[in-house]
């Protein structure tokens, strides 16, 4: 091994024992904050990998593979990207799942002796690094596409890594690649293999655990003897030093263990929950997770975990309560953010990142407008901006424009539509960073094409996508309530289709594993059959959502329910300002029988069960327009034929 050889490779176990074990200065009792010793390391390991001519060497040692993947693993931990090792990482023809594949005749994994320690050290090398080409394409692929590579890569380290029978099992790196399945599963909202992938990690880190015990209480025995029989004082020295690293190592092991438990289960337990509106449970993993965090974890671990966990706060706050939201923002202005705040080497971008979200959502709930648009400029200057983050900044520009617009006349009619079409242009740009398309949420002619397009290649990041339509269906809501003011009924029609449209897609997407983004877009269905006078709808809407409201601790959800609710009639009023004319009374009273009909699968059977004819029925329809939940009913009318008498029978 060449001098450099030997320089990077005392650099990188210096810096893997610092970045496993952050106790060491309190001998193993709980974590301190390393992020400046940290930060050092990581640049003094950087500096003599780069400065090793990997190019001129026909095979790259193992090291070469370890030190990449340590890197990069910092790096992602400190949320930041060093362009030059992510350019190795997707460069190393090694880090290509197809390195891995076990079926290939002339695949390199047929040829290796995996029982070779030497072997065992490379290849396992190689899987970090693949993992890290894989989950840093996350931002611009599929993940459907990246997950089938994670498979891939778990069937080659179950089938020639991990050999448990053979006394050779390898329960960190199958956690390692489950850990990563489990994360681009989570952006599919596919949460029962998360949950499963999850468990399965914990059962693999408890597995490496008892195995580190043992070898811990071996060794300390051992040492425990030497120390008693007093021979051989020259041997036992050199022995006891090399038997002392062994157990610092092993300790090292440990409490890297320890924290990728924490992190599998509890952090990302909550992380999952936080998402689909189970807030109590997400609060409950978050608490945990804080006290192990502080045994065990770096700081921005423990940041990240805060950040959670006002994120869930803030989510249980009704928006009544604008002190609480205040309380927030100071705590998150003047504890969290100065902490990551990227700044002379130090700070975390990525995590400052969320904060500003954060900050922004809790500042668009406060009213507070202009501290918002300084928020977002501040997000807009952290760059690279991935297609997630520009999603979500784009539906915060969303948001704060139609809150403006909100604000900017009492009458509807006064409020002009250009803070809504701003609105709608965030709305449509986080739809297609979101998913990747080229096309807006307007150009689809209705849900099921919507449907398609985000279930065949759309479905980047389904969470966002979701939000994405959520609200565009809040802005379409706003322009049918002006266009309606404004007596423009074409586009008020238009306006409302759209926003049933979007919200028919999210019940579809929604409707297996996401109660809070389902509750929404029922909200969304009600609030659109409400405005169309369709009550009996608009109800039946309001109540699956407040049955789903039941299930999660959102007050988002329960705040936007409460405000169409009080907006229902509960009894069917024919006001003269309602009905200005008989016809339109009728139509409030017609829409009221439809709607109790107990089988609307058809125009001819609404009509056979009020007794009336099809057409009458189908006038209505075409009347109500696109708006009207019974709308789809007119591509399916086939009128009834009539049956031919029979011949008699000669």
């Amino acid at each position: 091994m060449t001098s450099a050889l030997k320089a990077l490779t005392a650099a990188y176990y210096k810096l893997s024992s610092l970045y496993k074990n952050p106790t060491r200065y309190l001998h193993g009792m709980a974590a301190t904050d390393q992020e400046a010793e940290l930060a050092e390391q990581h640049a003094q390991l950087l500096a003599l990998f780069e400065s090793i001519e990997w190019a001129a060497q026909a095979v790259k040692p193992a090291i070469y593979f370890k030190a990449l993947g340590l890197l990069y693993e910092v790096d992602d931990y400190r949320g930041r990207v060093i362009p030059s090792i992510e350019r190795a990482i997707y460069d190393e023809p090694t880090a290509s799942v197809e390195h891995f594949n076990v079926r290939g005749k002339s695949s390199p994994a047929l040829a290796a002796d995996f029982t070779d320690p030497k072997m065992r050290t490379l290849w396992k090398a190689n899987v970090l690094c693949c993992v890290a080409a894989i989950e840093s394409r996350r931002k611009s692929i599929d993940p459907g596409i990246l997950l089938l590579e994670l498979n891939a890569l778990e069937e080659f380290v179950r089938r020639k890594l991990h050999l448990p029978d053979e006394k050779l099992p390898a329960w960190t790196t199958l956690a390692f690649v489950r850990t990563a399945q489990a994360r681009l599963a989570r952006r599919r909202e596919a949460y029962t293999y998360v949950r499963d992938k999850l468990l399965s990690v914990v059962e693999c880190l408890d597995e490496r655990a008892t195995e580190i015990i043992e070898m811990l209480t071996m060794r300390t025995e051992r040492l425990a003897t030497q120390a008693q029989s007093g021979k051989q004082r020259k041997l036992d020295a050199k022995e006891r030093e090399k038997m002392e690293n062994e157990i610092m190592d092993l300790e090292d092991d440990l409490i890297f263990i320890r924290r990728k438990h924490t992190l599998a289960i509890l952090f990302n337990f909550g992380l999952d929950n936080l998402q689909r509106g189970f807030l109590d449970i997400a609060n409950h993993a978050c608490q945990a997770a804080r006290f192990l965090f502080r045994l065990h974890g770096h700081s921005y671990h423990r940041l990240f975990n805060e950040l959670l966990m006002i994120g869930i706060k803030r989510a249980r706050t009704s928006r009544t309560k604008t002190s609480d939201f205040l309380a927030l923002e100071r705590e998150l202005t003047r504890k969290i953010l100065p902490q990551l705040e990227p700044k002379e080497g130090l700070g975390n971008a990525k995590m400052y990142m969320y904060g500003l979200r954060e900050l922004a959502a809790i500042q668009h709930a406060c009213g507070k407008s202009d501290e918002m648009q300084i928020t977002l400029r501040k997000m807009e200057r952290l760059s690279p901006l991935g297609p997630h983050w520009n999603s979500r900044i784009s539906l915060l520009h969303c948001r704060a424009a139609y809150a403006a617009w909100q604000g900017t006349a009492v009458e509807i009619k006064n409020r002009g539509d250009g803070l809504l079409r701003a609105a709608l242009n965030h709305c449509e740009m986080a739809f297609k960073h979101a998913t990747g398309g080229k096309e807006g949420i307007e150009s689809y002619p209705n849900a099921q094409s919507l449907l398609d397009f985000i279930k065949d290649t759309g479905n980047r990041n389904l969470i966002d996508t979701t939000e994405s339509m959520i609200t565009y269906g809040t802005v379409q809501l706003f322009f049918k309530k002006y266009f309606d003011a404004t007596a423009n009924r074409a586009k008020r029609d238009r306006a409302g289709a759209e926003a049933l449209k979007s919200a028919r897609a999210i019940i579809e997407l929604s409707k297996n594993g996401n109660p809070r983004l389902l509750a929404m877009g029922h909200l969304v269905a009600a609030d659109v059959y409400r405005e169309s006078d369709a009550m009996v709808e608009a109800r039946r809407h309001l109540e699956t959502a407040k049955t789903l409201e039941a299930q999660i601790q959102h007050e988002y959800v329960k705040d936007r329910r409460r405000a169409i609710e009080e907006k229902m009639e509960t009894t069917l009023t024919l006001y003269k300002e309602k009905c200005g004319h008989i016809d339109q009374a009728e139509d409030r009273v017609f829409n009221w029988y439809i709607g109790n009909c107990e089988d609307k699968s058809s125009i001819t059977k609404i009509a056979d069960k009020l007794g009336v004819g099809r057409d009458r029925v189908k006038k209505f329809i075409e009347r109500q327009g696109p708006t009207s939940p019974y709308y789809r009913l007119l591509k399916l009318d086939r009128p009834r034929k009539k049956s031919k008498p029979r011949k008699k029978q000669a």
